[in-house]
């Protein structure tokens, strides 16, 4: 009882014929519109396939499709990759030697320049360094503006303000032509 199990499903219609003995399928109704009988093809000359397509179970995991007789089609070509793999491995660690010894002539000198970097890299980071307006810009410190609305009290309305401004915009304007 503990067993692999799984699940099997039964059709009631084991060959799957059901659907093409069926006449009130939307798309039988359509070709029939169109001209098209029953047991004749379809295209222009009624020259098609007359019958639907055949289905087959697929009881395995292999792929749609798959063939036996074309397996062995894939696994041919496989030592011919190898040994291209083989050849540009043995090149490569030709290669690798070479530039590891290249690599560790260059690396004192290299390590004083790291140091220099690894100082500026601190030195960059330290903040008490900078200004304190530098520091609000990216912090986005406080800002000492006073809040809340501005009221002007003036003998004139508001028309006569704007007026006022109006004529004094344009003379300003005349003046700079």
């Amino acid at each position: 009882m503990n067993g692999k199990k799984s699940k099997q499903t039964i059709s009631s219609n084991p060959c799957g014929n059901n659907w093409s003995k069926d006449e009130d399928k939307f798309g039988q109704k359509m070709l029939e519109k169109m001209g098209w009988e029953k047991g004749k093809g379809l295209g222009a000359n009624l020259e098609g396939r007359a019958e639907h397509v055949k289905v087959s179970a697929k009881s395995d995991t292999r792929g749609v499709g798959f063939d036996n007789a074309s397996s062995d089609e894939w696994l041919s070509h496989q030592t011919e990759f190898c040994d291209i793999l083989k050849n540009l491995n043995d090149l490569h660690s030709i290669s690798a030697k070479s530039s590891e010894e290249a690599r560790d002539k260059k690396r004192e000198p290299k390590m004083k320049s790291d140091r220099g970097r690894y100082v500026k890299v601190r030195k960059s980071k330290d903040i008490k360094s900078k200004s304190e307006a530098d520091l609000s810009c990216v912090f986005g410190g406080k800002k000492k503006e006073k809040k809340g609305i501005r009221t002007v009290e003036s003998a004139e309305n508001m028309k006569e303000y704007f007026e006022r401004k109006m004529k004094e915009r344009k003379l300003k304007l005349a003046s700079t032509n």
